[in-house]
C-alpha cells in the first residue's frame, strides 16, 4: 500500500510525503535510510519521549549510524532515549519525505520493550 500526504516542517515549509507499507526491510531496494522511529509498547502503554531541543513529544527514534543495521539503530535509539530494552520489534514500513534537495527515507517499527533494572552495588 502507498499513501501520499504532506507535512509542514519546523520552518513552515510544506513537504510531500509518501508512506509505503511493506513487509520486510529487504524490500527497501537499496534506499539509504537516514532515520527511524519506533512505536514502542510497555504493557498497554505507548512510549513517547519529549524532544527538549524541538519542544514536542515523539516516538523514540533517530539516525542510523555508519555500519549499523536499521534493527540495531532501533534498539540503540530506544535504549538511549527511554532506558528500555527492545525485546521484540517488527518493521512496518517506511516513508520518503521529499525535501527541496533530497529524499529523506525513514523507517517505522513497532516494538515491545521492558524496563532495565539497575542493580545496587
Amino acid at each position: 500500500m502507498k499513501i501520499d500526504s504532506t507535512l509542514t516542517n519546523r520552518s513552515g515549509r510544506t513537504l510531500n510525503v509518501t508512506h509505503y507499507d511493506i513487509d520486510e526491510e529487504k524490500e527497501l531496494d537499496g534506499k539509504k535510510v537516514r532515520g527511524m522511529h519506533a512505536y514502542c509498547f510497555f504493557g498497554d502503554k505507548l512510549v513517547i519521549v519529549y524532544a527538549e531541543g524541538r519542544g514536542y513529544s515523539t516516538p523514540p527514534g533517530g539516525g542510523v549510524e555508519p555500519g549499523e543495521s536499521i534493527t540495531e539503530a532501533v534498539a540503540r535509539e530506544v535504549l538511549e532515549e527511554t532506558n528500555m530494552r527492545v525485546i521484540k520489534q517488527e518493521f512496518v514500513g517506511y516513508q520518503d519525505i521529499f525535501e527541496p534537495d533530497e529524499i529523506n527515507t525513514q523507517t517505522r517499527h513497532i516494538c515491545l520493550v521492558e524496563k532495565i533494572l539497575k542493580l545496587r552495588t
